[in-house]
Order: structure tokens, then C-alpha cells, then sequence
């Protein structure tokens, strides 16, 4: 009984030597887990309105980096930045007769990294605004403004609208804000009913003060990550007094 016992240990001993060896050479052959790669992506460049316009020529950098790494976008508007060490990058994008912007919190931890969307820019928006009234007609606000130049249905023109309750409003200092708003007509007039004014954070009976800029319809807007403060890097400076009305 005890050759039987023997053999069976030995045959039992084959096994795991070769088990074991099978998983070193898996080992062995399995490549190291990255720590770095390649951050990709491209980009759109327009007008202040929605003609497009060459994508070469914007750089685009890592923010905080140093010594600083950049890249320029070709014609095609891509960019491509390589070997970074995993992590959280915020991209910064510049080009002259644009607005400097930012997209935040690009997750890398990957080989290749590539922007979830394409981000269209805009230039500076070359709408003033030279005129800037406010009025009640039946329960609704009406704003009306004047651009310069005049926006039509072939070329509008583009605003934008910050809300406060103080007179200081402006686009520093404001407690809501509209989005881009296409501008048409002389003046172009723009409603607001007390339900939106209400979403914003104003009440029956309270005066609120607005100021309006030319925007960009590619406004490059975003939010500054160190104090979340938002920015609107396209605003046209020129622009009308603020004016108020009392919300309905």
C-alpha cells in the first residue's frame, strides 16, 4: 500500500510544480500596469457668430504644469499632448482675437485619453449695446436693446443678460444670468415672465436691475476652478447703463 501512496504524492508534487510554473511565466509575461499616457482631442473655432474659421493656430496648455506643456492645433483643430502621468488635468485655450477659456477636470487613466466632445470657441463679440430699457406689458417683462450693429434674421446678432437686485449689476457682480440670446430688430426685445424671474430667484414686488452685453454665440464661458467664480471671456465692455423694472 505504501508504492501507491508514494506515487500518488509525486504525481500530486508534478502538478503543482507545473501549475506554479505556468503562473510565473504568466506573470512574468503580463505587462507592468501604466502610469502614464496620452491626452487627445480637437477643437472648433467660429466668429462671434456661427461662421467657422481656421481651427489651426490655438494653443491649448496644461494648467499648473511646469515646466508649462502646450500644444498647437493643426488645421483640423487637433491637439495632442503625450506620456502625462495618470491623473486630473484642467486644459487652457488660447488664440488671438479669442476669449482665454478652460474645460475642467479632464479625468486621465487611461493609454489614450481623448475629450468626451468637441468644444467649439468663438471670437470676441464685436455687438455693443447702446440703448437699454425695461417695461411691464400684461403680467411679462419686456427688455429691449439696441446692438450695434442691428441685428436681422440673415445676421443676428448675440446678447446677454445678468440680473441683480442692486444698481451695481454687471458681469462681476450678479445674482442670475441668461444665456445667449439671438438679437434681431431695433431695438431687439427679449420676455421674461414672472414664472422664469421667479426660477431665478426674484419675487412679486421686488426691483430688479439688469445689465445686458454683446456676446458670443460660442460664448467660451466657463468656471474658474480655484473660486468657482463663473467668467465670460467674449463680453463686448461696451454696453448701456443698467436699468430696472419691478418684477410683476
Amino acid at each position: 500500500m505504501k508504492e501507491p501512496i508514494k506515487l500518488f504524492r509525486i504525481a500530486i508534487s508534478i502538478v503543482l510544480l507545473f501549475t506554479l510554473s505556468l503562473w510565473s511565466c504568466d506573470k512574468d509575461d503580463d505587462p507592468p500596469v501604466g502610469t502614464e499616457g496620452n491626452i487627445s482631442g480637437a477643437v472648433n473655432l467660429y466668429d462671434d457668430g456661427v461662421n467657422p474659421l481656421s481651427n489651426d493656430s490655438m494653443v491649448v496648455s496644461i494648467l499648473g504644469s511646469n515646466p508649462l506643456i502646450t500644444d498647437t492645433t493643426d488645421s483640423q483643430g487637433k491637439f495632442e499632448f503625450k506620456d502625462l502621468a495618470y491623473g486630473t488635468y484642467f486644459l487652457t485655450f488660447s488664440k488671438s482675437g479669442y476669449g482665454f477659456t478652460m474645460i475642467n477636470n479632464v479625468y486621465h487613466h487611461s493609454a489614450n485619453t481623448g475629450l468626451s466632445q468637441k468644444p467649439s470657441f468663438g471670437q470676441f463679440s464685436t455687438t455693443e449695446i447702446s440703448s437699454l430699457s425695461a417695461k411691464d406689458t400684461l403680467g411679462s417683462i419686456f427688455i429691449y436693446s439696441t446692438t450695434n450693429p442691428i441685428g436681422d434674421s440673415q445676421n443676428p446678432r448675440y446678447i446677454r443678460i445678468f440680473f441683480h437686485h442692486s444698481d451695481a449689476v454687471n458681469f462681476q457682480n450678479f445674482e442670475n444670468y441668461s444665456q445667449v440670446i439671438k438679437a434681431e430688430g431695433d431695438p431687439a426685445e427679449y420676455r421674461l415672465n414672472p414664472h422664469a424671474l421667479e426660477d431665478m430667484g426674484f419675487n412679486t414686488g421686488e426691483t430688479v436691475w439688469i445689465k445686458v452685453y454683446g456676446e458670443s454665440y460660442y460664448s467660451n464661458a466657463y468656471i474658474e476652478p480655484v473660486k468657482g467664480l463663473h467668467v465670460f471671456p467674449n463680453l463686448n465692455m461696451h454696453s448701456a447703463s443698467a436699468t430696472s423694472f419691478v418684477v410683476p
